[in-house]
């Protein structure tokens, strides 16, 4: 077996998924820094697609209703000691998405939060 590489609170021996990767940047620069990535994969979501303006209500309703939902089905579907991190913006209106709310409504809980440090995978910041 492969040596376990770590970065941040990520393992190379983590099975993770990545939704609404964006440029995929961040999956990019995990993949190098694990040195491969078989237990990587990614997903996008083009903001072009959204019915309305980004910053709007209805905008954030929707994507609050995808976030639970998400989390919904990710809960059945985790391990015992399974996670779900959640890298997201925290300038309002990013903040009124109301995370931690959406996943205490699935039963989750936040465990910690802490600044995304994207010095720690070179590449991820253009």
């Amino acid at each position: 077996m492969k040596e376990e590489e770590k970065i941040m609170h990520y393992s190379s021996y983590h099975r993770i998924l990545l939704v609404g990767e964006g440029d995929f940047s961040f999956a990019a620069c995990s993949a190098r820094a694990f040195g491969s990535a078989p237990n990587i994969i990614a997903t996008s979501l083009d903001s072009q697609g959204f019915i309305y303006k980004e910053h709007s209500f209805e905008q954030i309703r929707l994507h609050q209703e995808l976030v639970q939902g998400f989390l919904s089905n990710a809960s059945s579907m985790l391990s015992y000691d399974g996670q779900v991190h959640i890298t997201h913006k925290t300038a309002y209106t990013f903040s009124a998405w109301d995370r931690v709310g959406l996943a205490k409504k699935v039963s989750m809980r936040l465990v910690r939060s802490v600044q995304f440090l994207a010095l720690v995978l070179p590449g991820v910041c253009k």
